[in-house]
């Protein structure tokens, strides 16, 4: 560590905060970003939404994002963060800041692992102010705050080593996101050719989950999350672990299945994924799901059914709006309609669990990346490993 300093964070960096406020939302046009979007160092703009150019020019006046700015929630999600990319017109969302870093003297990207190392962590942890709803980073002191970093050559080198990991895990998000589309794409051509509208309830039996939330622990079986499902995938990442008697006692009621439809009925309403295979998960709160009955439909042109803009229309029209959720009611679920192909339904199910098949090894091969990226980066960060040594740990996993 005799390479390394400790400075602060106002000596590296400008600090600048979000609107507190929220635009109205619009189909295209720059980025109004969500701290939702920051997803373990990484920016998953499935969790943000458009807004018009008129909005964008009043919420940009404080600052615009740029690329290699640190973007970090200050609110509820402490401790996320991700790198502003290139080429990426977008304004900061509530509760989100920037850290703006001092040309020369540090390299974004090991500034952002520097953010996500854990004695950072910790120094979020102490320093944030406990408010009645949710914590807080307070902005005014942050610039105080110390952060370990090496002499910039070191700072990008390790950038380089950990950066190999998360160019990695861009590729293979993106060819992930393609296969998405593409059954997407598929989903919409069939249903072009030949339409069958049925019910719900003849094509999938529905099951809640609990209404409470058990304790968290580091390991165990899931309990799943509805910020976990994201644009048709499980992003287990945003779920937690229970116990096993607890596992025992949120599985009364249904045990999830290879193959069920997950999704939300409270909040994110429209939002669903498949059950992958080989996970061991219980329903979490405002979620429930569908099993498709064996030989009426099959589990994925059920889930790109669900996913359809003429199902998420319907939600929108029959969801009870409360005063302070949007839900929708299970009870008369089982009778709205829903629109299935009627030809070749057999071989768009083959095609679409083919591609299913390529997204899911490329999200499970992030996985082991993303392991091995936040194994390393403690341990590059505090020089308990050499960055030679980590070198050969990335060219054997890349």
């Amino acid at each position: 560590m005799s390479e390394w300093r400790t400075t602060t964070i106002g000596a590296i960096a400008d600090i600048f905060d979000g609107p507190h406020a929220t635009p109205k939302r619009t189909d295209s046009g720059p980025w109004f970003l969500n701290i939702g979007s920051l997803i373990g160092g990484r920016l998953d703009l499935t969790e943000s939404a458009h807004i018009s150019e008129e909005d964008f020019a009043t919420w940009t006046r404080r600052v615009t994002p740029m690329a290699g700015d640190i973007l970090f929630s200050y609110e509820t999600r402490l401790g996320q963060a991700a790198l502003m990319p290139t080429g990426l017109r977008a304004c900061l969302g509530r509760r989100m800041g920037l850290l703006r870093p001092h040309p020369g003297q540090v390299d974004s990207r090991c500034f952002l692992y520097a953010f996500l190392a854990p004695g950072f962590q910790e120094v979020i942890r102490q320093r944030r102010v406990h408010g009645a709803t949710v914590d807080r980073i307070p902005l005014v002191e942050m610039p105080d705050w110390p952060i370990a970093l090496p002499c910039l050559a070191q700072q990008q080198t390790i950038a380089a080593v950990l950066g190999a990991l998360d160019d990695k895990i861009a590729v293979n998000q993106w060819i992930a996101n393609t296969s998405n589309d593409l059954m997407k794409t598929l989903y919409e051509r069939a249903i072009r050719q030949g339409v069958m509208t049925t019910l719900i309830g003849k094509a999938a039996d529905v099951f809640d989950g609990p209404h409470a939330t058990p304790n968290k622990t580091d390991s165990g079986p899931w309990f799943l999350s509805i910020s976990s499902l994201k644009d048709g995938r499980l992003v287990l990442s945003e779920s937690a672990h229970l116990s096993e008697p607890d596992f025992r006692r949120w599985t009364r009621r249904v045990v999830p299945l290879a193959g069920d439809i997950l999704f939300s009925y409270e909040t994110r309403l429209g939002e669903a994924a498949l059950m992958p295979p080989s996970v061991q998960a219980c329903l979490g709160r405002r979620m429930a799901l569908l099993r498709p009955r064996n030989g009426e439909v099959g589990p994925r042109t059920l889930l790109q059914a669900f996913l359809n803009k003429s199902f998420q229309s319907l939600i929108g029209q029959r969801a009870i709006h409360g005063a302070t959720v949007d839900r929708i009611p299970l009870t008369s679920l089982p009778s709205w309609p829903i629109d299935l192909p009627t030809d070749n339904t057999r071989q768009l199910e083959d095609v679409l669990s083919s591609i299913d098949d390529v997204a899911s090894s490329r999200e499970r091969e992030n996985e082991r990346l993303a392991d091995l990226r936040d194994t390393l980066l403690p341990r590059l960060m505090s020089g308990e490993i050499r960055v030679r040594d980590a070198e050969r740990v990335v060219e054997d996993a890349t």
